[in-house]
Order: C-alpha cells, then structure tokens, then sequence
C-alpha cells in the first residue's frame, strides 16, 4: 500500500474557485497513475495536458494521491466520472473523492514523499523474531 504524502498548497479550499481546478483523491490498484489520468481526461473531454499528478504510481499496489482537474466539477459529475471509469477499467479498481478546489493546478514532485504499508508472508519465527528485534525501537524509516 502507498499513500501520497502531499505538499498540498495553502490554496485549497472547500468552495469552487473561478476558473479554477477540482482537487481529487485518487485510489487505484491494477492501473498506472497515467493509465488513469488518461482515462479521466478522456471520460471528460479533456486533453491529458489538463489531469495532472504530483508523483507517478504503479500498477502493482494500492495507491493513494491527488490529482488535479481543469475546471470545477461538481459532486455529481465526480461521481459520474467514478462510476464510468469503475466500468471502463473493470476488474481494477479506480476511487475518486472530491478533496477541494484550487485556483492553480498540481505541481510534479511537489510532494513530501510516499508512506509505504508491506505485508511479509511466509516468514519463519526466527526470521520474524529477528525482524522484529531489529525495528524494536523504529517507529518508521525513511529513505
């Protein structure tokens, strides 16, 4: 599982601004984050220019980010836009939630950095007690 850690900009806010963009949270597994940023641009007529992303995800693992869209959608057009790209990218998974609006766009790479979950199976107890030995005192890593 990889969240998004965003450097989200002061200017997002819950009312639409003129002329502005709709800020979305995105969670998708099975699709890369341009598959999908394609696939939004295209449900609603625009050029992919205009869907924009912080940070690339793969199609490996469940992801979450925002991504902005040109212009002020409303609840029900995000709606819509996520049940049509639920049935175009069927048996993966696209969620979107509305996250606030913004007179300017996302920037790339205009991010803290990612939060990563790992599931390790099939570990022996020695091989856990060991791991486990070794993090004891970590809360977290960062790289």
């Amino acid at each position: 599982i990889v969240k998004e850690v965003p450097s989200v900009p002061e200017t997002i806010s819950s009312n639409p601004v003129p002329n502005g963009f709709t800020i979305l949270s995105l969670t998708k597994i099975g699709l890369t984050t341009l598959e999908v940023l394609r696939i939004i641009a295209l449900k609603l007529n625009l050029n992919n220019s205009q869907v924009r992303c912080l940070g690339l995800k793969d199609e490996d693992g469940l992801t979450e980010q925002i991504i902005s869209i040109e212009g002020t959608l409303s609840k029900e057009e995000i709606e819509n836009t996520r049940t049509w790209c639920t049935k175009v990218v069927e048996p993966n998974v696209v969620r979107l939630e509305l996250y606030g609006y913004s007179p300017k766009p996302l920037e790339v790479k205009k991010l803290h950095g990612n939060l990563f979950n790992i599931r390790l199976r099939d570990l022996t107890k020695a091989q856990a007690t060991k791991l486990h030995s070794s993090l004891r005192d970590a809360q977290s890593h960062t790289f």
